[in-house]
């Protein structure tokens, strides 16, 4: 936890390095993004409330949607593998951070 701590920390310390010269609105995107991940560090499944319990299943289900149309692509033929393996990659990490 100490590691994923420190991690979390120095990307908030880069995103304010880095205000002067992003764009606002993407600046606004990734700090949201660390402080959700920051603001699961350290929580037991045992204290978390029934919203972060409903998105985690709907974001659950939003990941295997996502799969089924991959496949679906994948049946097809028209999308190069080694795209498909990347979103693949890209769903993989997303529903690790669940």
């Amino acid at each position: 936890m100490r590691v994923r701590r420190a991690s979390l920390e120095s990307a908030q310390r880069q995103l304010n390095a880095l205000e002067a010269r992003s764009d606002p609105a993407v600046l606004a995107e990734a700090r949201r993004i660390v402080e959700a991940r920051a603001g699961r560090i350290g929580r037991s499944p045992a204290l978390r409330d029934e919203n972060d319990l409903a998105l985690e299943e709907l974001l659950r289900e939003v990941v295997r949607a996502q799969r089924i149309i991959l496949d679906e692509l994948r049946a097809e033929g028209n999308v190069p593998d080694e795209l498909l393996r990347r979103v693949e990659r890209e769903l993989d990490l997303d529903e690790l951070r669940l």
